[in-house]
């Protein structure tokens, strides 16, 4: 896998999603602007006739809400029912990247209790693929809850979850390796920005994408929002952000932006100011990234 610094280069490109006969959307699932967009393009559906009510998938009010972390590393109680397959992947990626992970109980101890992780998903199978938002809950021994969401497509369950388990490591897990468990890896990247009038770390995962992204259309979204963050005034302290983007066909692009897990206002409406082209094709670009004290 290619190695991408969010500043100069892209993550490569994610075949583009199937573009059936429209159908009614899909009542299922209330879901964020992730699952919205993926939504639209497979169901052809308006926008206005989605649910209003939102998850974690990317929204003002994510599910699970942070809980006090104990001081120790003993087994905290649950946010939420786990799916027992998907903690299965959890502790083998942790595994794989030469941390000690454990499943104990409904979590993924991982380094003995440094980080805490746990995952679900939500989702149905529709007439020509399956479709799922798969929730991915972290707890640093910081205190911090981090909640990331992604959206899954595949002809069946299996595909779909290995879709959203592509996401979530490429955009993601590395970040949180190298932040929560101090491993630096060499899939994310680092750079040094000044908000507030403080140097910060910032630590990248990879660009994931979705569709045909047009030609040196990163670069002026990806510059736009490094100048937002830097003017924002940030606190302090860790904290997270996630950055959204999709170009739907004949709709209003889809444009979020998250810190902490909660909508980043007044920054999101900014945000949607971002210059990205118009595509008769449907594309989307995704960008995680930590942000901690120098």
């Amino acid at each position: 896998m290619t190695r991408c610094s969010p500043a100069r280069c892209l993550h490569r490109s994610l075949n583009p999603m199937p573009m059936p006969v429209p159908r009614p959307a899909p009542r299922w699932l209330a879901c964020g602007a992730v699952m919205l967009a993926m939504s639209l393009v497979l169901t052809g559906c308006d926008p206005q006739k989605q649910s209003t009510t939102k998850q974690d998938g990317g929204s003002a009010s994510p599910g699970p809400k942070p809980v006090p972390v104990p001081a120790s590393a003993a087994t905290p109680e649950p946010a939420f029912t786990p799916d027992p397959e998907m903690m299965d992947f959890l502790q083998k990626a942790y595994a794989s990247h030469g941390a000690k992970a454990e499943i104990q109980g409904d979590w993924v101890m991982v380094e003995g209790g440094k980080l805490k992780t746990q995952a679900r998903y939500d989702g149905k199978q529709g007439k020509d693929s399956f479709i799922l938002q798969a929730d991915f809950l972290t707890r640093l021994d910081s205190g911090e809850t981090i909640v990331e969401s992604f959206g899954g497509v595949g002809k069946d369950l299996k595909e779909a979850k290995g879709d959203a388990y592509g996401a979530f490591l490429d955009s993601t897990f590395h970040a949180l390796l190298s932040v929560g468990l101090g491993k630096p890896c060499e899939h994310a990247d680092t750079e040094e920005w000044e908000i507030g009038g403080s140097k910060r770390k910032v630590t990248f995962g990879l660009l994931r994408m979705r569709g045909p992204l047009p030609e040196n259309a990163w670069q002026p979204a990806y510059e736009g929002l490094q100048k937002l963050v830097k003017e924002s005034g940030l606190p302090k302290g860790l904290h997270w952000v996630r950055y959204f983007y999709a170009q739907i066909p004949g709709q209003e692009p889809t444009v979020e932006l998250m810190l902490d897990n909660e909508t980043w206002e007044p920054l999101q409406e900014k945000a949607k100011g971002l210059t990205w082209p118009e595509s008769k094709d449907y594309y989307s670009a995704r960008l995680f990234f930590m942000v901690e004290d120098g």
